[in-house]
């Protein structure tokens, strides 16, 4: 038994303009405001930004909200020795046990994926940290461990 959306999906398959058009009237309806100036274009532009038929998706660098924090830096060291890193990595980061070095180690993708994923002798703690407590360890490992020198 087929719902009411699947004639709905082929009839917009077939008829893509028209999908276009309700896009664009829906965009410039909510560009017009009731009371108020309006900026010409600004909604519409924004609305219609992601319809690029055959393009590709546009790569947005955002900055991590914890990197330099002190707040997730602090916690990061918490858990740090909670989990008993300095156990492998040392005290001050610099390697013990066979653990290596966190001194320089200031690619925060590479020490969230080892974090998360582990690898080369380290667990991994995505089943054990929630996400931000794993960005809060890698902004301690980033931001403090990578650049003291240890």
């Amino acid at each position: 038994m087929a719902s009411f959306i699947d004639p709905l999906i082929a009839f917009v398959s077939t008829n893509a303009w028209l999908a276009y058009l309700t896009i664009f009237l829906a965009a410039l309806l909510e560009a017009v405001p009731v009371v108020g100036s309006v900026i010409p274009g600004s909604t519409i532009i924004l609305a219609l930004s992601a319809l690029v038929p055959g393009g590709t998706a546009a790569t947005v660098n955002v900055r991590n909200p914890y990197e330099g924090n002190a707040y997730a830096i602090s916690e990061g060291q918490r858990l740090f020795d909670w989990y008993n890193c300095s156990g492998c990595h040392g005290l001050s980061g610099t390697g013990a046990n066979g653990g290596p070095t966190l001194v320089g180690k200031t690619d925060r993708d590479a020490v969230l994926k080892q974090v998360r994923d582990g690898g080369g002798g380290m667990p991994a703690f995505k089943g054990s940290l929630s996400e931000k407590e794993i960005q809060d360890v890698a902004s301690y490992v980033t931001d403090r461990i990578a650049k003291s020198g240890g």
